[in-house]
């Protein structure tokens, strides 16, 4: 199963949220020291004492923000610091990553960490790791499938072997980086027809195809 692997990082990182989310409300927990509370809490009366006097002082401080205090009695407000708790998600995040083979960029939608970071090289490992997918998980297992259909339409034997099966390219290029690509590539078949390595018609057919998988050259049909 593919959720095996990252069942155990996910739980990890859940309850680290759960428990960063339970600090809030811990921060302001008060504490309220009074003298002789264990002996007062022995008497018949003692807890109900006690209990009207915690629920006169907490009424004070949420209406009037006031604390009223006997000259014995100290109130404190514990610090709890959240310091490092960032880093701390960041790193459940990472194993979760990690464990799932998808950039933190794209699984958790962060930015690139780093000086200068696009995380383009994060995006390609993953694409590249999505078309060895396909081409040994995916396109294997579709193989019988794809037969089946295609001797619906009357091929069959040897015909199919021989029909292109291709994927959709996952990265796509910027604009000025695929016209760099068609020039090289344009430049590297006029070299080839001037040298008589390749006739002109085989040249010019191979720029045609290799710009409309560029995506310059609208192919005919569409819109």
């Amino acid at each position: 199963s593919a959720l095996t692997p990252v069942l155990g990082p996910l739980k990890a990182l859940d309850a680290a949220l759960h428990n960063a989310a339970a600090l809030f409300h811990k921060a302001v927990v008060d504490t309220v020291r009074i003298p002789g509370l264990s002996r007062e809490l022995r008497r018949a009366e003692g807890e109900a004492a006690v209990r009207q006097r915690l629920e006169a002082l907490k009424l004070g401080m949420s209406v009037h923000n006031l604390a009223a205090l006997d000259g014995e009695e100290i109130l404190e407000r514990p610090a709890i610091t959240f310091a490092g708790q960032d880093k701390l998600m960041r790193e459940f995040a990472q194993m979760v990553s990690a464990a799932s083979d998808i950039p933190v960029t794209r699984l958790f939608g962060r930015s690139p960490a780093g000086l200068s970071a696009t995380g383009e090289s994060d995006m390609r490992n993953y694409y590249d790791r999505i078309r060895e997918i396909q081409a040994a998980d995916i396109g294997p297992a579709l193989h019988g499938f794809d037969r089946f259909l295609l001797a619906q339409i009357g091929i069959s034997g040897a015909q199919q072997e021989t029909l292109p099966y291709t994927w959709t390219p996952l990265w796509q290029e910027r604009l000025d980086t695929k016209a760099q690509i068609a020039l090289t590539f344009a430049q590297a078949m006029k070299t080839a027809v001037e040298v008589d390595i390749l006739p002109k018609e085989t040249a010019q057919e191979s720029l045609q195809i290799a710009l409309k998988q560029l995506g310059l050259v609208v192919q005919e049909g569409a819109v």
